[in-house]
């Protein structure tokens, strides 16, 4: 299922036209508002496959008068994510204006097929033929494991962000020459915390481990890994990450804290980055084990009762 950034303040008239489009394979996300939709895309650049937008809509307010002023605005920002846009509009003026048609790429009108416009089955056709061709399809296929193990865990979105730019960079390094390794480090490190998140909500890990909402994570870490965590009173009798998991994660948290803050990891050079890439492989076996032990531990509270207190000796 590829996920599409659909912009259409009318997208909820058309219930047969998402259905379709489900039915084909694109899971519509829709945007009411251009602007939402771009806020939308910068939070969450690589979760999204493509880009649908209707050509006539508000920008910032549903009170504003609709205009194609900012499509070309949309139309920019796919090009710098390299998302493939479509345009698909039921504007009477626009399906007869050829000078339109000319100016974009990819345009369609709602409904059925005109001698200017594909109506929806073309779009549709279209939009599954490129989006198999896509550097990023390509990638989803080749670690097709890792994203379901991503979508176990609730990951998927947070997960795809930090680890696609990475994949790209390794396949495809003349598509990724502005790529800069030494800020990516520490993206791993945070993968593992939304790992450890995850373990929480499966009561893997106690709450205590993420005090006001922020996850300790050399704590949990050792708490996992059958050490005694400092200054927490839980403890859970055996080590829950196996070694070689253990070994990877700890080697990750340990460089992301050493080569993010150096500048002996330089800038660019992708082909180069042997270190950076060869933790994001052990992160994809990390987030492999982590999704299987979630899903053979669906009991919260039999999770929960795994761990116990102790008492936190003091000096006297």
């Amino acid at each position: 299922m590829y996920n599409v950034l659909w912009l259409d303040d009318e997208y909820e008239k058309f219930e047969a036209f998402e259905a379709l489009a489900e039915y084909q394979g694109l899971k519509l996300n829709p945007f009411g508002l251009r602007q939402d939709g771009i806020n939308e895309l910068h939070l969450h650049p690589t979760f999204y496959d493509a880009i649908l937008l209707d050509a006539k809509m508000p920008e910032k307010s549903a009170n504003e008068v609709k205009s194609i002023k900012g499509v070309k605005d949309v139309i920019n920002l796919a090009h710098e994510l390299h998302i493939p846009i479509y345009i698909s509009t039921g504007q009477p003026d626009l399906q007869k204006d050829s000078t339109f048609k000319d100016s974009f790429d990819n345009v369609f009108v709602k409904g059925d097929a005109t001698d200017m416009f594909g109506g929806d089955t073309e779009l549709f056709a279209k939009m599954l033929s490129d989006l198999e061709q896509t550097e990023k399809s390509v990638l989803l296929r080749q670690y097709a494991d890792v994203v379901t193990a991503l979508q176990g865990l609730g990951k998927e979105k947070e997960g795809l962000d930090i680890l696609l730019p990475i994949w790209g960079a390794l396949q495809y390094p003349d598509n990724h020459k502005d790529f800069v390794a030494k800020k990516q480090y520490n993206q791993l490190r945070i993968l593992i915390e939304h790992i450890f998140r995850a373990f929480n909500a499966k009561g893997i890990l106690p709450d205590a481990f993420i005090p006001d909402g922020r996850v300790n994570i050399a704590n949990s870490f050792y708490a996992l890994n059958g050490q005694k965590p400092q200054h927490i009173c839980w403890t859970h009798e055996v080590a829950i990450i196996p070694r070689h998991i253990a070994g990877a994660m700890g080697a990750i948290l340990f460089q992301s804290n050493t080569y993010s803050h150096s500048t002996v990891v330089s800038d660019g050079q992708v082909s180069k980055d042997y270190l950076l890439f060869g933790n994001a492989l052990l992160m994809c076996n990390a987030i492999i084990w982590a999704n299987e032990y979630v899903q053979s531990h669906p009991d919260v509270e039999a999770n929960k009762i795994e761990w116990k207190m102790i008492e936190e000796k003091t000096e006297e």
